[in-house]
């Protein structure tokens, strides 16, 4: 992945061949994605079909896709194509993609939605979810196992004052410590008593740890010590990138 970093039990959604590469560079890795949520229109294909004398000129593109597709199929990586209405669910962050797909709508979250708006009973909706629950509860068997023989090591979860926690700005866990004693309860307030998540990073790799060691110093929950909030961009961005921009190639078609 181009930012180094890969998501887990990821969905994909969106359209065009891009998304096809990263469900492809998410196989190879051993973490493909749970599912694509394409939301183009099978008759988009058909109407492609009149421009089949360009492509065919640029077979190699498209001998390219085919063997993305192969990778994405033989995953077994299941395929919503023409998918509509899809939305993020979630309170305290991303917890489920919902969308409907040839008139039904998938997703545990979405039989949710439609209960608490009036449209499916308590009783229909506890029906149409049990084998959603059952499926996840089969994914979920063997985390027990896997959270005992792997549990994190003490000094990972309660770092030494001379551990650097930001690396982008050199900010050490003792100074986070010591923003908790001079009155900082959140990361987005130490922001003023330091420099800890103000980095090219933006806090992707130290924001967890400086949650939770103020919410220790502080005797809180990391829920009620809060975590940063993004700001774009989420990823640095170079000015030659920006220029490169305003080439042709990154123009959208006519």
């Amino acid at each position: 992945m181009p930012s180094g970093a890969l998501a887990r039990r990821a969905v994909l959604v969106g359209s065009g061949p891009l998304l096809y590469l990263i469900a492809a560079q998410m196989v190879r890795a051993g973490v493909p994605p749970v599912a694509l949520v394409e939301t183009q229109a099978r008759r988009g294909l058909i109407r492609a079909t009149r421009h089949i004398g360009g492509a065919l000129r640029g077979w190699r593109y498209l001998l390219k896709g085919l063997g993305l597709m192969a990778e994405i199929m033989r995953a077994r990586v299941p395929r919503y194509v023409g998918a509509t209405g899809t939305a993020i669910e979630g309170e305290a962050g991303a917890e489920a993609v919902t969308f409907t797909h040839r008139g039904r709508a998938h997703r545990i979250a979405a039989l949710k939605v439609a209960e608490e708006t009036g449209h499916l009973s308590d009783a229909a909706r506890d029906h149409q979810a049990s084998p959603l629950r059952s499926a996840q509860r089969r994914e979920l068997a063997a985390r027990p196992f896997l959270d005992a023989a792997y549990p994190p090591h003490a000094e990972a979860l309660a770092p030494d004052d001379a551990t650097i926690i930001c690396r982008c700005e050199e900010v050490t866990a003792g100074t986070i410590r010591r923003h908790a004693r001079l009155g900082c309860i959140g990361p987005n307030q130490g922001k003023a008593f330091g420099r800890a998540g103000m980095g090219p990073c933006q806090g992707r790799y130290c924001g967890l740890t400086v949650t939770a060691l103020l919410a220790k110093a502080n005797g809180r929950t990391p829920d009620e010590t809060g975590h940063y909030r993004i700001r774009p961009p989420p990823k640095p961005v170079t000015l030659g990138a920006l220029a490169a921009m305003d080439h042709p190639a990154f123009k959208p078609a006519k």
